[in-house]
């Protein structure tokens, strides 16, 4: 069903749009605004509820919005508040875990072979290892410092051909 109504924008996705808007509105418009209430008014017409003053605000709080004599600008350049603000969305709602001290190493792998090498590592070491980094011919592995060395103790021992 189809209604002309329009809904209030609600949600961390919907603030990271709302957010873009008004830094596109102070970077590209041609008028200064000099308080609140009018960017408030802009939000408003571009579809975005009813946003008030408070709103506003804390957007430019977080965005690092200031004021000088020509009105509102960025303090930092656009492109970085917006890269964080999307980092801060994505890593809040996907991140599994941070990983403070790892230890890598590298295994030097004939050419065109470290693809296939590093997904069976990682099935066989799920456990310890947390991943893998690999072009052709090598694999940069990450572990937790404290698997590094008996995991490299049984990866030498298997690299290992039997004995006959």
């Amino acid at each position: 069903m189809m209604t002309n109504k329009k809904t209030p924008i609600t949600g961390n996705q919907d603030k990271f749009k709302r957010q873009t808007k008004l830094l596109n509105i102070i970077e590209t418009s041609k008028e200064s605004y000099y308080d609140q209430e009018s960017l408030a008014l802009e939000l408003n017409r571009a579809g975005f509820g009813s946003v008030n003053q408070a709103v506003v605000s804390r957007d430019m709080k977080e965005l690092g919005i200031v004021k000088d004599k020509d009105g509102y600008r960025l303090s930092e350049p656009s492109s970085r508040s917006l890269a964080r603000k999307e980092l801060a969305e994505q890593l809040q709602r996907r991140k599994e875990n941070i990983y403070p001290s790892i230890s890598t190493f590298l295994i030097k792998i004939k050419h065109g072979y470290a693809q296939n090498i590093a997904t069976l590592l990682k099935e066989v070491y799920s456990d310890e290892i947390l991943g893998t980094i690999c072009n052709d011919d090598s694999i940069l592995v990450m572990t937790k410092e404290e698997l590094k060395e008996n995991l490299l103790r049984r990866l030498e021992k298997l690299s290992q051909p039997e004995s006959e």
